[in-house]
């Protein structure tokens, strides 16, 4: 077979069983693969499989002959040395595998975040290209219409109430006045619950902006959905706060902390705890704190007729357990100064020994002593100890009764 040099173009002939030997040239000394002319994309594309080969798996290298020609004076190829090993060729190292992405580099936690990070640079535009409106309004219409008329779909609503929505979901997430709203908090850690290739559970764990819940740790549950429209990108579809396993303990913790038992001046000893405001259960419907809250004012409203006070009294028993918080809060916050005052807390009290059948012995009653059975320590002992009961035995109370052992 004809071959020539790369280097020099100098030709030459070399038996065909010397096909793919490395030969020296006779006049460059240029070493290279003997391959006869016209054969280069062939042989190329040999030579491009055997790499590909030696990507895949170690190879061991055989050393290939020299065969060193020298150009004759008839023009055929003389071999004039023995033949040398070619240089081994090592292995090329293994690739490190990907580092695995932390779920808090997650893409749905990257998605939450982003949120989060918006709501902060008050960049609300930003937020709106997060949410899928469409989502929330069904989930919102879901829990408005419970146990009343359907909802109106997203899309037939009006541009005006499609931007009453937006404007109303935007302020949820980027109020930072109210203690439980999105953007009081800051995220520091997260972790994917589910994730499907529509729709993922991301939990993420944030701490308060303000000093006074810059210590507490709170878990929000993410709801979220791809969109195709926007890329495949992860839009928010819901959020709502979880209570884990640890932070139900740290919340128990706390309030039994604030609890004390003391001693009267009658030598009786009772549970009290510091009155304070309580916000409505996180477990309650929008639409039923509003029928408590409202009923709440028609109790304590002396000017309606007493059979309407006592309506909504009966009313708030039968709600039970989510009614006692704004109740607790009445008790505290009205002062028993004058007799519609005493009237006002009397009417809360019933309410509450209704709904717990738990009593204090509380007479609120303007006039002291032993004649009226009452006096100020009880009075504000009475309160306190309302409050006692509910971080002692609130949450016990509000799970319900034990089931009743089987019968089986």
């Amino acid at each position: 077979m004809l071959i020539k040099c790369p280097a020099c173009r100098a030709e030459a002939r070399l038996p065909e069983s010397q096909e793919g030997a490395k030969v020296r040239c006779g006049e460059c000394e240029k070493v290279y693969v003997a391959r006869p002319r016209g054969s280069r994309s062939k042989h190329k594309d040999a030579n491009t499989n055997a790499r590909l080969g030696i990507l895949t798996g170690a190879i061991l290298v055989l050393g290939v002959a020299f065969v060193i020609i020298r150009r004759s004076s008839s023009g055929d190829p003389t071999p004039v040395a023995a033949a040398e090993a070619s240089p081994s060729v090592s292995a090329l190292p293994p690739q490190a595998p990907a580092a695995a992405v932390s779920p808090w580099e997650s893409d749905p936690v990257r998605a939450v975040r982003d949120v989060y990070e918006a709501v902060a640079a008050y960049d609300d535009q930003r937020v709106l290209g997060r949410l899928d409106l469409a989502r929330l309004h069904a989930a919102h219409s879901s829990a408005e219409s419970a146990g009343g008329a359907g909802q109106p779909e997203f899309g037939d609503l009006s541009a005006l109430e499609v931007a009453e929505f937006r404007a109303a979901s935007l302020a949820t997430l980027t109020d930072r006045t109210a203690p439980d709203a999105i953007g009081a908090w800051r995220p520091f850690d997260g972790e994917v619950v589910s994730e499907s290739d529509s729709e993922a559970l991301v939990y993420v764990k944030v701490t308060g902006l303000d000093e006074e819940t810059s210590l507490e740790t709170r878990t929000i549950a993410w709801e979220l959905v791809r969109d195709p429209r926007d890329g495949g990108r992860w839009h928010v579809a819901g959020w709502e706060r979880v209570l884990t396993a640890a932070e139900t303990r740290a919340v128990r913790v706390a309030k039994q902390a604030r609890v004390e038992r003391v001693e009267l001046s009658d030598g009786s000893k009772v549970f009290e705890a510091i009155p304070e405001p309580l916000a409505h259960l996180e477990s309650t419907p929008q639409e039923l704190r509003a029928r408590i809250d409202t009923l709440y004012v028609q109790l304590v409203d002396l000017t309606l007729s007493p059979r309407k006070n006592a309506d909504a009294k009966a009313a708030l028993v039968e709600i039970g357990g989510p009614a006692l918080p704004v109740l607790l809060t009445g008790l505290y916050e009205i002062k028993l100064e004058t007799q519609d005052q005493a009237i006002q807390v009397n009417l809360i009290n019933q309410c509450l020994e209704e709904i717990t059948g738990y009593y204090t012995g509380y007479k609120p009653q303007i006039m002291e002593g032993s004649a009226t059975g009452t006096s100020a320590e009880r009075r504000e002992s009475a309160v306190k100890q309302w409050f006692a009961w509910w971080h002692r035995d609130g949450a016990k109370f509000l799970a319900g009764p034990p089931a009743e052992p089987s019968k089986e």
